[in-house]
Parts: structure tokens; C-alpha cells; sequence
């Protein structure tokens, strides 16, 4: 008795991989061939899609790491400019200036 693979040579419609949706493909028809290139297509849209995700990504990452950075550095400036150190009821007092 042959291996497996010889006996699906001579049987195909017996190949459990032959059979797509529930409908037999001969392995060297046209319609396999095109199955198979709608099947590399499929895997290289795929792979197209996964590089463009990973780079939008990237790219909102550094978006939001500027984004926070700047936020550190105003409530920085804003923490010097209100120092202890200084006398802030000048800060927080409005100057009333009156007419002459």
C-alpha cells in the first residue's frame, strides 16, 4: 500500500483539502489556481496593512509623548512662575490702578 499522498493523486475529490465551501476544487483546475492567488493576495494585503498600522501607531505614540511633554513643561513654567519664594498675593491680586 502507497502513501496518502499517492492515493489523493489518484482519488483528489477524497483530499479534504481539495474541497472549498463544501464544493469540490481539482487541485489543477483554474479555479484552484485562482483560489490560491486570491490567497497570496489576501496575505500580502494583510501584512501591507499590519506594516501601516505599526507605523500610524508609532506615529500617534510620538504625538502623544510631545503632547504630554508639553503639558510637563507649562505646568513646570506655571509651578516657577507662582514659586514659593515669590510673594504670589501679587500674583493673584489684581493691580487697581486709579484715575488721577
Amino acid at each position: 500500500m502507497g502513501d496518502w499522498s499517492d492515493y489523493f493523486e489518484d482519488f483528489p475529490e477524497e483530499n479534504p483539502a481539495n474541497w472549498v465551501n463544501g464544493q469540490f476544487v481539482h487541485p489543477n483546475s483554474e479555479q484552484a489556481r485562482n483560489i490560491a492567488h486570491a490567497k497570496k493576495l489576501q496575505t500580502l494585503w494583510q501584512d501591507r496593512v499590519a506594516t501601516e498600522q505599526a507605523k500610524l501607531d508609532a506615529e500617534i505614540q510620538a504625538i502623544f509623548k510631545s503632547i504630554v511633554s508639553l503639558s510637563f513643561d507649562f505646568q513646570k513654567k506655571s509651578l516657577t512662575i507662582a514659586s514659593p519664594s515669590q510673594d504670589v498675593s501679587v500674583l493673584t491680586q489684581p493691580q487697581l490702578r486709579h484715575p488721577v
